[in-house]
């Protein structure tokens, strides 16, 4: 997995996140990760949102978000094997995605 970390290039998710809460989203809100991968936006979410659903299309993706998600004690990250065009959400519309 860190060779698809590096691949991937550590993305900063502080702007992202910053307009998330410009945009009213808090520690109540929702949020849907699509092509989440490992889970290095997920991760950084769930720690400042209420909820997030990371979504990607490989198992090996998410086998490895839940390991983290886990190791950080995040109990409001839940993972789902989809892909952008097939996941279907179910419950309230996300706050952001």
């Amino acid at each position: 997995m860190a060779g698809y970390d590096r691949k991937q290039g550590h993305p900063d998710p502080t702007e992202d996140l910053a307009i998330f809460e410009a945009h009213g989203l808090d520690g109540s809100s929702s949020v849907v990760d699509l092509r989440a991968g490992s889970g290095q936006f997920a991760l950084a979410t769930a720690r400042r949102f209420g909820h997030v659903t990371a979504v990607d299309a490989s198992s090996a993706m998410i086998a490895v978000l839940r390991e983290r998600a886990a190791a950080a004690s995040l109990a409001n990250l839940d993972c789902v094997r989809a892909g952008f065009l097939s996941y279907e959400r179910s419950g309230p519309h996300a706050d952001g995605v």
